[in-house]
Formats: structure tokens, C-alpha cells, sequence
């Protein structure tokens, strides 16, 4: 009797553990597949509500195309930021800046947030590629590279409005910038570099 009991019971646990794995799976239906910028695979959620920045200018670019699901900042708002941005912007979390000297960021302040995606934003180099990888596998969430370079701000737009579901509002943006950017970068072409406003500045940060 005592062996059909125990039978018995094994078979119940082993239907349990399978009805647990079965849950445990990712659902499918609300993930896919995209690949960032620097040509890696990433599974998204279909569904972002909270997205971050690994810096400000990556925050500039979320702010533009979809600020109500931006979950943190990177540093306290200036001024001018108040004046201009919204109180909820202003106000959101700080969460530091990566991969500056003395990077300021919170680990801990990410993962407490728990956003849905991150957006590492700058120049596509092998160390943000390597680096970023190592952040993902750290924090388990995924994070897309965005092209800050000015002449890739439309592809930038379009991953984001696709990573976001604001391809409407990548659109906009995008035909501003082929509307306006492209005489601005001609004309600017013929202005002799010495006689450009903060050439000398711009060559000393490049150095």
C-alpha cells in the first residue's frame, strides 16, 4: 500500500514540474526579434512602458520621440530644462551616466526601476559593443546601440520608432531631417573651418 502511495505521489509531483516548466516559458507572442545598430540580435518586448538611456544624449533622443515612457534621467535637470521639458521628465529618477571618466551610474537604481529596454547611445566603437554585452548579461535587460553620428539620425529614429512603436513620430522626425538637415550641412560645407563658430573648441574636445 505504502509503495502505490508513494507511486502515486511521484507521479503527481512529476506533472506538477512539468505544468511549472510549461509556465515558466517565455511568452512568445509578446517578444521579438530586432537587431540594433551595431548589427546584434536582441529580444524586445512588443510592449515598451519603460526605456532608459545609458546617457543624455540618448535621453535627448528618447525625449523626442516618446518622453512619457522614458522611466529616468541621467543627471538633475538644469534650468533650461524646466523651462522647456516637462515637470514629469524633470522629475524622473537618476539613474548616472555610463562609460564617461568616473561614471556616475546606479546599478542598483537600473534593475529597481525594472525598464524594459535600454538605449546605449554614441559612437558605435568595439568597446561600446563589448561593453554593452557585458551590462546586458549584468543586468538581464535587454540593451539596443543607437547611432548617435548626425548623418545616421534618420536609421537612429526609425530602429526607435520600431523598438517603441512610435514609428508615426519617428516618421515625423525623420522628414524633418531630410526636410531641413541636408542644406544645413551643405552650406555649413563652404564655411571655411577657420571661420566656423567654436572650429578651435570642437578640434580640442576631439583631441
Amino acid at each position: 500500500m505504502k509503495k502505490n502511495t508513494y507511486i502515486i505521489i511521484a507521479l503527481h509531483l512529476i506533472l506538477l514540474s512539468g505544468c511549472i516548466l510549461k509556465n515558466n516559458k517565455p511568452d512568445l507572442k509578446n517578444i521579438h526579434l530586432v537587431h540594433d545598430m551595431a548589427k546584434r540580435e536582441l529580444m524586445v518586448s512588443k510592449q515598451i512602458n519603460k526605456v532608459i538611456s545609458n546617457g543624455p544624449v540618448g535621453s535627448v533622443l528618447l525625449y523626442t520621440i516618446a518622453n512619457e515612457k522614458m522611466a529616468a534621467r541621467n543627471f538633475a535637470a538644469t534650468t533650461y530644462e524646466k523651462l522647456y521639458c516637462t515637470k514629469k521628465y524633470c522629475e524622473l529618477p537618476i539613474v548616472g551616466c555610463w562609460y564617461i571618466t568616473n561614471g556616475t551610474r546606479s546599478v542598483e537604481n537600473i534593475i529597481n526601476i525594472k525598464p524594459d529596454l535600454i538605449i546605449s547611445a554614441g559612437n558605435i566603437t568595439r568597446n561600446t559593443i563589448e561593453n554593452t554585452q557585458e551590462d546586458q548579461r549584468l543586468m538581464d535587460i535587454p540593451i539596443a546601440i543607437i547611432s548617435t553620428e548626425f548623418t545616421e539620425l534618420p536609421l537612429s529614429y526609425s530602429l526607435l520608432g520600431d523598438l517603441l512603436n512610435e514609428q508615426e513620430k519617428a516618421k515625423e522626425l525623420i522628414d524633418f531631417y531630410n526636410k531641413y538637415i541636408p542644406g544645413i550641412i551643405h552650406k555649413t560645407s563652404l564655411i571655411p573651418d577657420n571661420e566656423k563658430k567654436g572650429s578651435i573648441w570642437l578640434s580640442e574636445t576631439r583631441d
